[in-house]
């Protein structure tokens, strides 16, 4: 089975489990600049690990920049940022879109 590499571009159709992430902007001031890997999801919040604390951060409301592997980048790693409102949505069905496009 070929890997999808995830990029900023087709990051809102794939799982977003064990990506390292940081909330850019919030609602909440309390969160603003939160990060760490997301440990688990649903359709409206993640769940993000940081400090050995899990914190449930809502996607509305909130900017998100993830931290992504590219073979393309000099340091192997690039960043994407993404409105949490383009991620409202059950995982399962976000990956189900993309296997939709890519027909």
């Amino acid at each position: 089975m070929t890997e999808i590499e995830i990029t900023p571009d087709n990051l809102p159709f794939h799982e977003c489990i064990g990506l390292s992430v940081t909330v850019k902007s919030s609602c909440d001031p309390t969160i603003t600049g939160l990060s760490g890997i997301i440990v688990d999801e649903s359709r409206n919040t993640f769940q993000i690990e940081t400090n050995g604390k899990i914190r449930t951060i809502p996607k509305t409301g909130s900017v998100f920049s993830f931290s992504l592997v590219s073979e393309k980048s000099e340091n192997g790693r690039i960043s994407a940022q993404i409105n949490g409102k383009y991620m409202l949505s059950q995982p399962q069905n976000r990956i189900k879109n993309l296997k939709k496009s890519r027909k």
